[in-house]
């Protein structure tokens, strides 16, 4: 908005260049540093929800990927005696060879 009320120019230039608006707080940098802190707070917790909802994600990702590793024998000595008998049970029943 702020950009739109300096020019025209520079109004179109922030809505469809990549770098415009960077540029235009750089060199507009009191009218813009206010906008321009909100944004920049307002993304972090997009972030850090990001991360935390990506974490356990991975971890389950990580999990079944061994359970597919360990019914192919692409990681059999890797996994511990507890998990391989798991793992061996599960293909039973789930009439996995």
């Amino acid at each position: 908005m702020i950009a739109l009320e300096e020019s025209v120019g520079w109004g179109l230039a922030c809505l469809f260049l990549p770098f415009a608006s960077l540029i235009f707080t750089i060199r507009h940098w009191d009218e813009a540093k206010a906008p321009f802190l909100w944004s920049v707070f307002g993304v972090l917790p997009l972030v850090f929800l990001g991360i935390f909802v990506s974490i356990p994600q991975a971890e389950r990702w990580r999990r079944s990927d061994n359970l597919v590793r360990m019914n192919t024998g692409d990681q059999g000595a890797r996994i511990n005696p507890p998990m391989r008998s798991k793992c061996e049970r599960l293909s039973v029943l789930s009439g996995c060879p």
